[in-house]
């Protein structure tokens, strides 16, 4: 999927996909996902923490990696009068699988039940 583009309007100049960018760390993430969404439906919480770990993870490389590099048309902005970098589809994806992480994580954080023993239980 298409991380993001540089265009002059008329014609597309350069494409980048996840690959391309960042090798295989987000495909590795997302790998990583599967059994720890797997441990939060048996209730397990450092799967839950888990999640909401590797969705700031994802947010901080999409917010600090691929953003900049998403608007950044680097030399063809001399080669080619009028190019436009812009973040594509695969950007957006990408931010949205890890902002729903993030929430995932913390809202079953916060609903799962407390295990008996804690301090929560003291009356």
């Amino acid at each position: 999927m298409t991380l993001f583009r540089i265009t002059t309007g008329e014609a597309e100049l350069r494409s980048y996909t996840g690959l391309d960018h960042h090798s295989i760390a987000m495909l590795l993430l997302g790998v990583a996902v599967v059994p720890m969404a797997l441990g939060t439906l048996r209730g397990a919480r450092p799967a839950m923490w888990a999640l909401t770990a590797i969705g700031i993870v994802v947010l901080v490389i999409s917010f600090t990696v691929d953003l900049p590099a998403a608007l950044d048309e680097g030399t063809l902005a001399v080669t080619y009068e009028g190019a436009q970098a812009e973040p594509a589809a695969g950007f957006y994806v990408e931010s949205l699988a890890g902002a729903l992480l993030l929430v995932a994580g913390g809202l079953l954080l916060m609903t799962a039940p407390s295990r008996p023993g804690t301090l929560s239980d003291s009356p």
